[in-house]
């Protein structure tokens, strides 16, 4: 597809994406071919970016003007540019969406729905990029709220009875909200890169600060995971642990020891990765679920701490946000 025309060139569309948290890791390659994808669209104030009740059709960078934001009948904040207004909600698949509509002339670049699945599918080290932010924001906002844990499923696993075989493997993944719609092909090689790890009461998992490694989910037993600055909860059955940091390529954020007799299912961020590239609609799965998780961590403050969407840092050099603020480009809130 050729680039689209308008008032801004494609240089400065590179630029402006540059100065994006969401898309800059891209790489230069990557970043070029989203560009061209790129859509302008001028808004009048007082004109709907996006209409509440409806599903995000598209990633929207904000690049001139203000946009009001609204979740719920409730305003959040206004974006400014540099936000990518919706974006969350577009990576979550959430239905409801926000309302959005220019305050003063304004200037997107959109990229739509389809255009956005083409994309991620051709080029799966984008959708790397984006799930290796989304992971890195989602500890961000953890860390901040010391709150909201892993979601899991307990009462849906299959009791433990011995060592666990192929088919049990996969069927405790597939309680697992992350691989809940993946096929069995993509679950059955993704289970084949696990083994299972059994641990007495007491035993310590990972230590805060440390490299982040290998990753697991809880199968029988309790996990207490405490940092020093006072987030702290307990994990059990159907728990994710240590993927976070670990496609994030950060250090572990807090440290993990078993309150009770252990099973769980460990395994490696390179095989995790490997397998959501062979399989792409688990892959977008996978980024929904993290980016839900992330969505439902920033709901529990209430709307005076969300801005047009929660999802990266700040760039490099600019003053630390608090939660609500500077998350997913520029934001101020009202």
């Amino acid at each position: 597809m050729s680039a689209r025309g308008g008032r801004i060139g494609h240089g400065e569309r590179l630029l402006a994406l540059r100065r994006v948290p969401l898309v800059s890791g891209f790489s230069p390659a990557d970043l070029a071919l989203l560009v061209e994808r790129l859509a302008e669209r001028e808004l009048e104030p007082g004109e709907p970016l996006l209409a509440a009740g409806e599903p995000v059709g598209g990633l929207h960078f904000l690049v001139e003007g203000r946009v009001r934001v609204e979740r719920r009948g409730g305003a959040l904040a206004e974006a400014l540019p540099g936000a990518v207004v919706g974006g969350l909600a577009f990576l979550a698949r959430c239905p409801e969406g926000f309302a959005a509509w220019a305050l003063e002339p304004s200037l997107c670049l959109s990229l739509d729905a389809d255009d956005a699945a083409e994309l991620f599918e051709d080029r799966f080290p984008m959708l790397r990029d984006l799930l290796r932010a989304t992971c890195g924001r989602l500890i961000d906002v953890q860390r901040h709220l010391q709150q909201c844990g892993p979601p899991g499923r307990a009462a849906a696993l299959p009791a433990v009875r011995g060592e666990l075989d192929l088919v049990e493997r996969i069927l405790i993944l597939r309680h697992s909200p992350a691989f809940s719609r993946a096929s069995l092909n993509a679950l059955a090689e993704l289970s084949r890169s696990l083994h299972e790890l059994r641990l007495p009461a007491g035993a310590e998992l990972w230590a805060e600060g440390a490299p982040s490694g290998p990753l697991l989910m809880v199968v029988d037993g309790q996990v207490r995971c405490a940092s020093a600055d006072g987030y702290c909860f307990d994990a059990g059955p159907g728990a994710p642990l240590g993927a976070l940091e670990s496609v994030a390529e950060r250090p572990r954020w807090f440290g993990a020891r078993a309150l009770t007799p252990l099973v769980a299912l460990q395994g490696h961020a390179e095989a995790l990765i490997d397998v959501l590239e062979d399989n792409h609609e688990m892959a977008r799965d996978y980024l929904a679920f993290v980016a839900g998780w992330l969505l439902r961590a920033i709901e529990v403050v209430g709307p005076a701490a969300w801005p047009a969407d929660l999802l990266l840092a700040p760039p490099t050099g600019s003053a630390p946000a608090a939660v609500g603020a500077n998350l997913e480009g520029r934001t101020t809130r009202e």
